[in-house]
């Protein structure tokens, strides 16, 4: 009987385990079916709204990414020909910089599934923006695009239709977070691929406001070429980002024209320094580079017929006048045939009368570094052996182991156009006379950029201080380095009206609006920047003592004499950073002048 009980003891037990099992599954395959269901109804939809797409229109905010891979474009095939000429030995200012960064600059990318962003405030109803309401879409935009729920619709005949933007032939580049990214162009494929409308918010926002100094073109000029760490770091988010320790330049007022440079093919000029510049009336360059054995292959591309020079020039001058800056560095460090030097100064002077046409003030400039022979030897002047490219273009930028000697040939071969030839100096200090650093005050003294007919200077990598010191050091030592350079070159005033600066310095330690904090986060955006006031000292820069400072009351003005003006980033009423006065204050003359 013990058995038999047991016996039935299992059978229930069995059965029952078998019934659970048996209603689990049928309620899991009803979950199965009822989800197909929903996805194959928002797969009918997308389908649906992408019919319904109108042919014209603005460019969208968001945009739907379905299953993209992005990667860098296949490499061209090398050109036939003969073998170009041994490179000789790498210059000082190609030490590979950008080398350890191309890894992180090629970020992984995620197969996307079907993800849909939520249309901006200014959007249509079809979620994309109308044609010229494309501000909310241009670098410099203080809002993210958030994630969130598509913008549905319900016609007539009751079918849920997915309102999506109109997606573009190629997407911007983004990070992980879909937020976008300032890139440049890698390859002669990638150079031609690009297409005008398909990253909005890497176009630049600010026009270039005009400077009395633009109409003395004799006058010798202050060129900074940026070259930090292999570029578009920290300064690759058109938006910004969290983070106040970032390298930012607030001496524009200096500065005549900023070259943004990297060792890549194309380097485009991210949007924040261009608004940044273009704000005080700085000219912004973007860089053509080629190196070695790989840029003689490409070189043998670019160069291969007059038309394919003309399709060069054609595509830069695009490019330069979509993303909204103003010329072109052009820098060759490899040999080039015989035939091919009479291709680039073609190429150069086709580029220098389309870019004037198409950007009116833009300027191109020569590297000094191939000779009329192919030859890449370097000058360190102004000579017969590079003269041809000179004359082809706007202006030259000499190597940086040059003497006085070799600036005084240069004065005398340039003639009336001396400033257009720019004294390289390495701030680095590698071959550069004086030493570079703290110690470029004795190579403008060499160059004396104050006695009429002089050269203008070309400086390389400021961003060594921010390199090479601490960051609570930087700030001091930054204003000390630039103080070199303001006893040499007077302030730019720029004309125009209306006037306005929050004394912004591109980053801040929390983010103000109307006076109050808005984010209690530190964040940078170098687009922010806003006009530096000076008048014996640089109140955006740091600190700096002026003679007086006035302000107007009603029927009378009184003024701050030996005011000192500091930028405070503790409080501000709009964005990271206000101005701070101090002084005695006395009765003034009549208002002649005012702050905001």
């Amino acid at each position: 009987m013990a058995a038999v009980g047991v016996v039935a003891v299992v059978f229930v037990a069995c059965l029952v385990l078998g019934l659970a099992l048996h209603l689990y599954q049928r309620r899991r395959g009803q979950a199965s079916s009822q989800g197909a269901r929903k996805v194959g109804l928002y797969d009918r939809s997308l389908l649906r709204a992408t019919a319904q797409r109108p042919a014209t229109g603005g460019r969208g905010v968001s945009e739907l990414d379905h299953g993209r891979q992005d990667g860098p474009a296949p490499a061209p095939a090398p050109a036939p020909g003969p073998a170009p000429a041994p490179a000789p030995a790498a210059p000082k200012h190609s030490t590979g910089l950008s080398s350890t960064l191309r890894s992180r600059r090629r970020r992984d990318r995620k197969e996307e599934t079907a993800t849909i962003h939520a249309p901006a405030a200014a959007a249509s109803e079809a979620g994309a923006v109308a044609p010229g309401d494309d501000d909310a879409c241009r670098a410099g935009s203080s809002h993210a695009v958030e994630a969130g729920p598509p913008s549905v619709s319900a016609p007539d005949d009751k079918v849920p239709v997915v309102q999506v933007p109109r997606r573009p032939t190629r997407t911007r580049d983004e990070d992980d977070r879909g937020r976008p990214v300032t890139r440049a162009l890698q390859s002669v494929a990638e150079l031609y691929a690009w297409r005008p409308g398909t990253d909005e918010f890497n176009v630049a926002s600010v026009p270039r406001r005009p400077r009395l100094s633009d109409h003395n073109s004799r006058h010798p000029r202050l060129l900074v070429c940026h070259d930090m760490m292999g570029g578009y770091v920290q300064d690759d988010r058109p938006q910004g980002n969290v983070g106040e320790h970032v390298y930012a330049i607030n001496h524009w007022h200096l500065i005549h024209t900023f070259v943004y440079f990297s060792h890549h093919l194309v380097t485009i000029p991210p949007p924040v320094w261009t608004n940044a510049a273009h704000r005080q009336g700085t000219l912004v360059l973007g860089t053509v580079i080629t190196e070695w054995e790989a840029g003689s292959r490409v070189c043998q591309e670019l160069f291969a017929s007059s038309q394919s020079a003309s399709r060069f020039a054609d595509q830069l001058c695009a490019i330069a006048a979509y993303y909204r800056f103003d010329g072109w560095l052009i820098n060759i460090e490899n040999p080039l045939h015989t035939h091919q030097v009479a291709l680039m100064v073609e190429f150069l002077r086709l580029l220098r009368t389309r870019m004037h046409a198409a950007v009116p003030g833009s300027v191109v400039l020569w590297y000094d570094s191939v000779i009329t022979t192919g030859h890449l030897k370097w000058q360190n002047e102004l000579n017969a052996h590079n003269r041809i490219f000179f004359d082809s273009c706007d202006g030259i930028f000499l190597n940086y182991h040059w003497t006085p000697q070799h600036l005084a040939r240069s004065r005398a071969a340039a003639g009336p156009r001396a400033a257009d030839v720019y004294a390289g100096i390495d701030v680095f200090g590698r071959g550069t006379y004086g030493g570079g650093g703290f110690s470029c005050s004795k190579a403008l003294d060499a160059v004396v950029p104050t006695t009429p007919g002089s050269l203008s200077v070309a400086l390389f990598a400021p961003g060594w201080v921010f390199e090479n010191h601490e960051q609570p050091r930087f700030a001091p030592l930054q204003e000390r380095f630039w103080q070199q350079f303001s006893a040499c070159y007077p302030p730019h005033a720029t004309t125009g009206l209306p006037f306005h600066t929050d004394f912004g310095t591109g980053t801040g330690r929390h983010v103000f609006v109307d006076g109050h904090v808005a984010s209690p986060l530190p964040w940078h955006n170098l687009s922010t920047t806003g006009p530096s006031l000076s008048a014996g000292g640089n109140i955006a820069s740091g600190s700096g003592t002026n003679p007086s400072v006035y302000f107007p009351e009603p029927g009378s003005a009184r003024c701050f004499a030996n005011a000192r003006c500091t930028v405070d980033r503790s409080v501000g009423f709009q964005g990271g950073a206000c101005a701070s006065i101090s002084g005695s204050l006395t009765p003034g003359s009549s208002g002649s002048g005012s702050g905001s």
